[in-house]
């Protein structure tokens, strides 16, 4: 069996769990720490500092780890009594989950049914093909229907005429260079 090389650190911490009686688990540390206490006289009296105001900590509070827990921290910290859920409880829980994977489905199949693209009309799949956009190069399509005729210009009473003249271009003299 080879001997464990403890570090710098764990044997620091070492002289700590010596001073607080807790290397009874660990022989090859406690044997490490016993062997730098007998080394080092500066290692043994830090020990031997701690270990001394460990006592003077269980001499002062002594009386007081004597006292009885009261009975109200008691039940505070003590174990709690295992609650059965009721029937009503579990019917209410039930109730809840199905309701939520109603609303869950419900919601999925609206959101997908408003993303999804219709299918087309009987009539639009009848109708011939758009006619390309009118040009001078094809003169056919200005005959076309889908060309709209121009529209009217809007009748304007004299009433309303006050109104419009914010939203009115004004007249523009010919020959005027802002008419350009």
């Amino acid at each position: 069996m080879t001997k464990k090389v403890f570090t710098e650190e764990e044997i620091e911490t070492g002289l700590l769990a010596c001073a607080d009686s807790l290397l009874a688990d660990d022989p090859e540390l406690q044997a490490a720490v016993e062997a730098r206490m007998k080394a080092d006289p500066a290692a043994r009296a830090q020990v031997e500092g701690w270990t001394a105001i460990n006592a003077a900590i269980r001499t002062a509070y002594a009386a007081t780890a004597a006292e009885p827990v009261p009975p109200r921290l008691r039940a505070a910290f003590g174990p709690r009594p295992s609650r059965v859920p009721t029937r009503r409880a579990i019917y209410a829980a039930t109730a809840m989950a199905a309701a939520l994977a109603i609303a869950f489905v419900a919601g999925r199949e609206v959101g997908m049914r408003m993303h999804m693209p219709q299918a087309p009309d009987a009539a639009i799949l009848a109708a011939p093909a758009p006619s390309p956009m009118p040009s001078a190069s094809n003169p056919a399509a200005l005959a076309s229907p889908a060309v709209s005729p121009p529209m009217p210009a809007a009748e304007i009473s004299p009433q309303e005429k006050p109104h419009m003249a914010p939203y009115q271009t004004p007249a523009v003299a010919p020959g005027d260079p802002r008419g350009s």
